[in-house]
């Protein structure tokens, strides 16, 4: 009788067990890939935002440097990191002209 529970019942709980791991693997891959989507929207966003403004705030340099780190690290392309490296080359302020229209 043990013997029958050795052989069949661990064999079961094995495979329902990988089987439970294949599908949580699944659901982080997901989450990480919707993470990564939307760190990607935001900063094509803030760079839309402040390319038309034509400099970006020290504040929020650091917010897209901090959401590039996490999109890179979720394995996010090259695209970005251009677009990254454009921002970085913005003035942190307007330009004094700029300022006196507003």
């Amino acid at each position: 009788m043990l013997d029958f529970i050795v052989k069949y019942y661990i064999q079961i709980i094995m495979g329902i067990s990988v089987s439970a791991i294949g599908v949580m693997m699944a659901a982080v891959y997901s989450m990480f890939s919707g993470v990564r989507a939307l760190l990607r929207n935001e900063i094509i966003g803030a760079y839309n935002h402040y390319m038309l403004k034509g400099y970006i705030p020290i504040y929020a340099m650091e917010n897209v440097h901090e959401m590039y780190l996490a999109y890179h690290r979720l394995g996010g392309n090259g695209t970005i990191t251009k677009l990254v490296g454009e921002i970085k080359k913005m003035p942190s302020y307007a330009a004094e002209n700029d300022k006196k229209e507003k």
